[in-house]
């Protein structure tokens, strides 16, 4: 099985030497509601960590993140991000996907979720973190609803993506699934849980509001959650005081 992924390479320099730190992308795969409900099509890699349910009459996309990055070997997740696939219906009553619920089954009380949209769609470059992630907070889409006049989802617009980052807001129970390995940047949580079990940890639900509306998830990863950088850092940096003396 071939997973797609993409790796960047973020260096911390200093005058001793640098740090690598490789940031992933697991391309999780397009998606799109078919008939009857709660079919859905997919193509991708990880078709065995992805399945629908039907909720109260909604198509639900329920993406097993833990398990996914348990197969992929990520240890932390960044932010997940929904994009339009670009092939979809783009007239002024329907730019593209439109993401009606979005939810984290597992994720620690400790951590909060930051959501921000890039794209075409006008009304949602202006709109803030509360202001999608309340779009996008219950199964509400309903026939008729347009994004310019009603808030029950986020249209995605051609090749728009909304991202959804998580951030430690400070409390909560930090023994269940999504423990917290954030300082407060979004810089990475454990998706797997107390016990490090995949299928026990996180889980990704989404909905879109249409049907034949491609869209594609992508998670971005990381092996080292940025706290762990200054440690290393200032290691380096009095081995190197060291061999100077």
């Amino acid at each position: 099985m071939n997973h797609t992924r993409i790796v960047s390479v973020v260096a911390c320099t200093c005058a001793l030497g640098s740090v690598a730190i490789a940031d992933m992308t697991i391309d999780v795969g397009r998606f799109n509601n078919v008939h009857p409900k709660p079919n859905y099509s997919y193509a991708g890699d990880w078709g065995g960590y992805v399945s629908s349910t039907l909720d109260q009459g909604y198509t639900v996309l329920d993406i097993d993140v833990a398990g996914i990055m348990a197969l992929s070997g990520d240890r932390y997740l960044k932010s997940v991000t929904i994009r339009d696939y670009g092939t979809n219906s783009y007239g002024a009553s329907s730019p593209g996907a439109d993401i009606d619920f979005v939810d984290f089954v597992g994720l620690d009380s400790g951590i909060d979720v930051y959501a921000s949209y890039a794209g075409p769609t006008m009304i949602h470059g202006g709109e803030s973190s509360e202001q999608l992630m309340g779009r996008i907070g219950q199964l509400d889409a309903f026939s008729g609803a347009h994004h310019e006049e009603d808030d029950v989802y986020v249209s995605l617009g051609r090749l728009g993506e909304l991202e959804m980052r998580f951030h430690e807001n400070g409390g909560g129970d930090q023994g269940g699934g999504g423990g917290s390995d954030d300082d407060g940047d979004g810089t990475g949580i454990d998706p797997f849980g107390a016990n490090g079990l995949a299928g026990d940890g996180l889980v990704l639900r989404i909905a879109e509001a249409g049907s034949m509306e491609r869209f594609t998830v992508h998670f971005e990863t990381t092996n080292v959650p940025a706290p762990a950088v200054a440690p290393l850092l200032g290691t380096l940096f009095l081995r190197g005081r060291r061999r100077r003396r």
